[in-house]
């Protein structure tokens, strides 16, 4: 019955209905007095409670309570890792209570600490102490060093939370750890030993490479990275050769990531995102031109991708030439029709000035996708240069309610389309939306200002 209990208060709790919750506690407790298990949920939940209220009296009162219920779990079950945590949590809720910790009094409390502090730091040990590979005990003791104005002291715990888990890094280089000195050497140190360890060594090989990386170390990154290969038989090594090499082809080294880049599309079940990443790693590198070297050889070795004209096409048409992008479009198109190549087809016509052609085919992409709203935007757009504004409008409305009024760009070409018509105050009203998106866009400001005038002059 006791576990009923606890169960209605957990869910009570949920709704943050503090004062009735606590009753279902006492009842739990009724029907075991001697289960330290619901002792310590019911001091957590005064102490969640406690974090919550405002008044100072209430917070104090209710910390006590935490306290009373906490002391009492301890008693039944004096091994239990959570619940000097909890121990320690409300000792340093209490201490702040008193006086908050500034960092004159954290430097103080380190020079002459009182007994709650004492206590608090105990209670935060004994629960690392009994549960030494827990990394959040780790965390919030470094925390409490941390206000306590005892960096190295807290740097050490990082640096141990680092080794038995090195994803933590993530919650280290965030506040309030960010700012203490040191503490890039120290996330560096727990990554380089949790290395050692072959429980961990893939993930922190896979983050140092992304900390070198970050420092434009490429090679560095790249011999790290290597060390993280997965292994198996089943095991997906598509992403480990992408990334391989990226870091490869930002540290110049070509022939090699090449290697990298082919073995990643060899075992890939889906070729066509793969290539996707390809050009984006290419474009990176700001080495768009080497990808169509690339190109070629996979061309030779996988013609069955016959979506790498669409992609090489597309590299083209952003270089710029669209006379080499048209020729691939109609490659690929001569094997396949997608909505997406229509309409890549529609843009590189529109370039070239064969408008009536770009028409055809970005009315093909809307037959595919007709909730496409980047398709109905650059047909309106098309429509708009040619003075077919009834027309335009349409395709723009369209855009725009694809889009969920969200795009001020797509509000910007149906207030002009709107303009065009010399339906001033309606041009008003969706410039006015496309601010409401993009306050900081001066244009709009000036276009609804441009309308007025045209609305007091008409």
């Amino acid at each position: 019955m006791g576990d009923y209990y606890i169960a209605q208060a957990k869910e009570i709790e949920k709704g943050k209905d503090w004062n009735t919750a606590i009753p279902a506690y006492q009842k739990a407790i009724e029907y075991a007095p001697a289960n330290p298990e619901y002792h310590l949920f019911f001091g957590e939940f005064y102490l969640m409670f406690a974090k919550t209220a405002r008044d100072r009296a209430i917070k104090k009162m209710l910390l006590q309570k935490a306290w009373r219920e906490l002391e009492e779990a301890k008693k039944g079950s004096p091994k239990d890792a959570r619940t000097y945590l909890a121990l320690a949590q409300t000792s340093e809720a209490m201490s702040r209570q008193k006086s908050p910790m500034t960092q004159s009094s954290s430097l103080q409390a380190q020079a002459n600490p009182t007994n709650r502090e004492n206590s608090t730091e105990q209670y935060y040990q004994t629960a690392v102490s009994l549960y030494p590979n827990n990394t959040q005990y780790r965390y919030l003791l470094a925390r409490y060093y941390k206000r306590a104005g005892r960096l190295q002291e807290a740097l050490r715990q990082l640096e141990t939370m680092i080794i038995l888990n090195p994803g933590t890094v993530g919650y280290v280089r965030r506040n309030p750890f960010n700012d203490i000195p040191g503490i890039e050497k120290a996330v560096d140190n727990g990554l380089w030993q949790a290395l050692d360890n072959r429980f961990t060594h893939n993930n922190a090989a896979s983050i140092l490479a992304s900390r070198l990386a970050e420092k434009q170390k490429w090679l560095d990154a790249a011999s790290v990275y290597k060390q993280a290969m997965p292994k198996g038989v089943f095991a997906d090594r598509t992403g480990y050769y992408l990334r391989m090499g990226q870091y490869l082809l930002r540290g110049g080294e070509k022939k090699e990531a090449e290697n990298y880049f082919f073995r990643a599309i060899i075992i890939a079940p889906d070729r066509h995102s793969v290539i996707r990443s390809l050009m984006t790693n290419y474009k990176r590198a700001a080495k768009s031109d080497e990808i169509f070297v690339l190109f070629e050889k996979l061309k030779e070795r996988h013609p069955e991708v016959i979506e790498l004209d669409l992609y090489w096409a597309q590299v083209l048409y952003e270089q710029k030439d669209y006379e080499g992008a048209l020729a691939h479009l109609q490659l690929f198109l001569k094997s396949k029709e997608t909505a997406e190549a229509d309409y890549w087809m529609a843009m590189t016509c529109e370039r070239l000035k064969k408008t009536y052609k770009a028409e055809t085919y970005i009315k093909r992409a809307i037959k595919w996708e007709p909730q496409n709203a980047l398709y109905r935007h650059f047909f309106a757009g098309l429509l708009y240069n040619a003075w077919r504004f009834t027309e335009a409008l349409k395709e723009a409305d369209a855009a725009v309610r694809a889009s969920h009024n969200k795009n001020p760009w797509y509000l910007d070409r149906k207030a002009w389309i709107l303009y065009r018509m010399k339906h001033y105050d309606e041009s008003i009203e969706v410039w006015k939306s496309a601010t409401g998106l993009k306050p900081g866009h001066k244009a709009f400001r000036r276009n609804i200002d441009m309308a007025a005038k045209a609305a007091k002059e008409a």
